[in-house]
């Protein structure tokens, strides 16, 4: 009876040995289970730089640039441009206005009778068939032995006038004749006027005032037969400038300039002088304002 119960009492022992084993077990599987684990830290890939290269313009091709020039005014200042004429062509003239002009192209004629701008006549000695003529589209003057004056145009105050001419010969005769060209202002008769002239063995300024002549200023020069020259006068109040140069050479120009009273208006022309068996030929004429 009593061994019975011992071993009762040892295996009530027992079961609860097991059971107390078993209990920790279970809360140690407890302590180990996956929600009571340290968290495990994830591992993120890191961001890798992404390098966007912007795109590189092209390049776009511009048309290049002509400098061009600027013209700088000075105040007050007049522009002028300086034509280079044949010796058939008309002088250009100071802003285009012209008040006068003769190219001399028309049939041949005694006298110079109309001029190529179909306005004016010209007057003077020109009217003179047995001296002055129209030939192979020139205005010749010819057959004596003396000082000639042609004129045109309306009286002025100040003007410009420029011609073209040719000498056949250049010569000095008896009693101050000469074979000459000049350009014509304030012309008022035979025996009062301005001119600009050359001949064998000057460039000047004369005036004439009640048949007495007296030279106002010369530079040499020596004009050449069968060469035609270029004279260009101006007048502006009491100021006379003349130029003269051989008309294919433009830059061998010479220049005169002076003062006098004597005149303040009157007409122009052209005043040429001839000895007897020379010729002058004329092939351009024209007068402006100044």
């Amino acid at each position: 009876m009593q061994r019975s119960l011992k071993w009762s009492i040892a295996a009530i022992g027992l079961s609860i040995l097991l059971a107390l084993i078993g209990s920790i077990d279970i809360g140690h599987a407890f302590f180990k289970s996956p929600a009571m684990t340290k968290p495990t830290a994830v591992s993120r890939p890191k961001p890798v730089a992404t390098s966007t290269q912007a795109p590189t313009p092209t390049p776009t091709s511009m048309p290049a640039l002509t400098p061009t020039a600027t013209p700088i005014l000075v105040p007050g200042a007049t522009t002028t441009t300086t034509a280079q004429p044949s010796p058939t062509s008309t002088a250009v003239t100071s802003g285009g206005v012209v008040l006068a002009q003769d190219t001399f192209a028309r049939p041949n004629q005694n006298t110079w009778g109309e001029a190529s701008d179909g306005q004016h006549f010209w007057q003077g000695d020109a009217t003179s068939s047995a001296i002055f003529s129209i030939n192979n589209q020139k205005g010749v003057v010819s057959n004596a032995t003396g000082f000639f004056s042609a004129v045109i145009g309306p009286a002025t105050t100040n003007a410009t006038v420029s011609m073209i001419g040719q000498m056949t010969n250049v010569e000095t005769g008896n009693n101050g004749d000469e074979t000459s060209l000049s350009a014509l202002l304030r012309w008022h008769d035979n025996k009062n006027w301005y001119k600009a002239y050359i001949n064998g063995k000057e460039f000047g300024i004369r005036k004439d005032v009640n048949g007495q002549t007296t030279t106002l200023l010369t530079a040499p020069f020596v004009a050449q037969p069968g060469v035609f020259y270029t004279i260009r006068f101006s007048s502006s109040g009491p100021m006379l400038q003349a130029s003269v140069w051989q008309t294919d050479a433009p830059d061998q120009k010479q220049s005169l300039s002076v003062t006098d009273n004597s005149f303040s208006s009157g007409r122009s022309g052209m005043r040429l002088g001839i000895l007897q068996g020379t010729a002058i030929y004329i092939t351009s004429f024209t007068e402006s304002p100044a």
